[in-house]
């Protein structure tokens, strides 16, 4: 009898979460689209996708968008698939023998909080991105019990989800990477256990997922425009090199020959007032701003860049630490976004959408959105770096209980270790996978603790 009631209630928590976000979706109705969104959207509709974006994401809205066209689709597959890896981390803790009251009501607390829920509807590569890295972190954790002897479905999901995250974000190859070693290493560390030509399946599935999509990619590239104007034709790099000379030109270090040519490409008084650490869109937008100029004098002005940046490499270094502050600070530094609604003000209170299903739903959750901008909550729970020592805390705590229990960090240190370079870390949704370990952490740490527990902790720690 117990076991038909756990057969069928353990469902309920794979359809509570869908519920609720679809709930929450219809309040905010057709979902919260963004700058990114609509541009890899007005891609899928023209067919010219182009490598502005990574390739994989656009194509594969324009697979959803087969089902239905518009970009809502994606963010119903997005309920789908994070509902889907929550139940069977939940499953799991079954599996355990833990409280499934705990696991039910700690879920549907989990789906309200803000930044689950409004980020399961927003239309951004990077959450799907972030719900791949989930699948590893829960993939790592069933792991312990086995040494990571992983079953032949196992291996090659894992080689799945790390090509999907390898094609999904640009800095996600670099993550990609990294797990891959880090799974090579802990094949090689427990080899007693392991089949090495099956953990093979890894790297095989990785390569054949890639080279699939490599067909279409070099169809639809190929096709893309060539001609770009010569506006819209600055590397990555120069874009860089534009944002980190303000730094420079801020610290009145540039000689005046040297002034003189930048001036030609942006007037250097509106080049040092836009210039912000937290945001290379300030510098970057610039309206008057040559490009062309840019263009035909890119070798001096790299040139410059380079001897300025050898001559004061501190000026780089404090650039990079405030740019990258949302990595490393417990405390509010400079500018962070957070969500992209349709429209909001400066003081964080959200418009209401003329398009809601529910708008009774939306009006009250607008305000626990407000609510938790507020401080002292915003502090916590808009800073990842404080989720990031959150995360440590607990597995520190749960090491006494969970042997290897710190693997579980893992995906998400690899992917702040790949934003580190990328230097444009001030987007909160860049480190979502921050948000999504603590909430796997957390609920481990409720469940193998009582109040008891924690009381005999703090006690010892006096």
């Amino acid at each position: 009898m117990k076991k038909n009631i756990y057969k069928y209630k353990k469902y309920l928590l794979l359809i509570i979460p869908m519920i609720i976000l679809f709930f929450v979706l219809l309040g905010f109705w057709p979902g919260i689209y963004t700058y990114d969104s609509n541009n890899q959207w007005e891609q899928v509709v023209s067919g010219n996708i182009t490598s502005g974006h990574p390739f994989f994401t656009t194509y594969f809205l324009l697979l959803l968008s087969k089902i239905w066209e518009s970009q809502t689709i994606l963010l119903i597959y997005q309920i789908l698939l994070f509902s889907t890896i929550w139940y069977y981390v939940c499953k799991e803790m079954l599996d355990e023998g833990k409280s499934y009251k705990k696991l039910l009501i700690y879920t549907i607390i989990m789906c309200f909080v803000p930044i689950i829920s409004i980020y399961s509807i927003t239309v951004w590569k990077d959450i799907a991105y972030s719900y791949y890295l989930l699948s590893i972190i829960f993939l790592l954790y069933r792991g312990i019990k086995s040494n990571f002897k992983y079953s032949t479905f196992e291996l090659a999901l894992i080689g799945l989800l790390l090509a999907l995250i390898f094609s999904y974000r640009y800095n996600g190859m670099i993550v990609a990477i990294l797990l891959l070693c880090f799974f090579a290493y802990l094949q090689i560390k427990n080899k007693r256990y392991i089949n090495f030509k099956k953990s093979g399946l890894i790297l095989i599935v990785f390569i054949i997922f890639l080279s699939i999509i490599s067909i279409p990619k070099n169809y639809y590239l190929s096709k893309s425009e060539v001609n770009e104007n010569k506006s819209e034709s600055l590397s990555t790099m120069d874009g860089y090199i534009t944002w980190m000379l303000g730094a420079h030109l801020q610290n009145d270090y540039v000689s005046d020959e040297d002034l003189s040519l930048l001036d030609g490409y942006i007037p250097i008084k509106e080049w040092k007032e836009t210039y912000n650490p937290y945001l290379i869109n300030a510098t970057n937008l610039v309206e008057d701003k040559d490009v062309d100029y840019y263009l035909d004098n890119q070798k001096e002005i790299r040139a410059i860049f380079m001897k300025y940046s050898l001559k004061h490499p501190l000026t780089i270094a404090k650039h990079y630490l405030k740019a990258d502050a949302l990595l490393w600070s417990p405390f509010p530094i400079g500018y962070v976004y957070q969500y992209d609604f349709k429209t909001w003000d400066h003081d964080y209170s959200f418009s209401n959408q003329e398009s809601s299903k529910i708008p009774f739903f939306e009006k009250y959750y607008e305000k626990v959105i407000n609510i938790s901008m507020k401080k002292p909550i915003r502090i916590i729970m808009y800073q990842p770096a404080t989720i990031l020592y959150l995360c440590i805390f607990f597995v520190v705590l749960l090491s006494k209980k969970i042997k290897k229990i710190w693997v579980v960090l893992i995906p998400m240190i690899f992917n702040i270790i790949s934003l580190v370079p990328i230097n444009l870390a001030q987007d909160l949704r860049y480190v979502y996978i921050n948000y999504l370990t603590l909430a796997f952490i957390f609920l481990v740490f409720c469940l193998n603790y009582t109040m008891k527990d924690i009381v005999k902790i703090f006690k010892k720690g006096r």
